[in-house]
């Protein structure tokens, strides 16, 4: 009898072990989700900023500065409800939302842009344009941006990207045809041409 109590108390307590285990595994498993959405959403609001900082060197209209705020907005409210008890992240929420609500000043015309002399930078814009436009199409994918707009603002980047590559191409050919370098710069008008 007693040895029947003890092997259904073992029993019990190795029913009782496993079913915290799962509940704690459980637990961990959910964690370690919130954190991976909780770095999606992180990675997000980093990529919208650093377009919106490259937005002095890019022109960018009204419609594209409200789809990056808007992306960010939109990404703090998921890691506010992930967090919910992050005073930081409430604070970032309330001032995206005070952008969002912000009148914007008119953007800069494509027409006014300088391109810069130094390659490496030349290489950031288009980059930075670039990822722009992945964004917008990103964007776009799901469903949050109009496709009168997307059509028309990804027309206006790729011109813009165009633009740069044959000025740039154009700026190296007169360069190498001021150093004598006449092949080269033979080459370098031929592919702006082609571009």
């Amino acid at each position: 009898m007693i040895v029947s109590i003890i092997i259904m108390l073992i029993v019990a307590l190795i029913v009782i072990a496993l079913w915290v285990s799962a509940v704690q595994q459980h637990k961990e498993k959910q964690e370690t989700e919130r954190r991976k959405d909780l770095t999606k959403q992180k990675k997000i609001i980093e990529e919208s900023e650093d377009v919106l900082l490259n937005s002095a060197n890019i022109p960018m209209s009204e419609h594209i500065l409200r789809i990056l705020q808007r992306r960010i907005h939109d990404a703090l409210v998921t890691m506010v409800q992930l967090s919910p008890n992050s005073k930081e992240l409430k604070n970032r929420l309330k001032e995206a939302k005070e952008r969002l609500s912000n009148q914007l000043v008119d953007a800069t015309n494509s027409e006014n842009l300088v391109l810069p002399d130094n390659d490496k930078q030349l290489i950031s814009l288009i980059q930075a344009i670039k990822k722009l436009r992945a964004v917008l199409r990103s964007e776009h994918g799901k469903g949050k941006v109009d496709s009168q707009i997307f059509v028309a603002e990804d027309k206006r980047l790729e011109k813009l990207q165009l633009r740069i590559n044959i000025e740039s191409q154009i700026k190296r050919g007169i360069s190498a045809r001021s150093a004598n370098m006449v092949g080269s710069a033979r080459q370098y008008f031929e592919k702006a041409y082609a571009t």
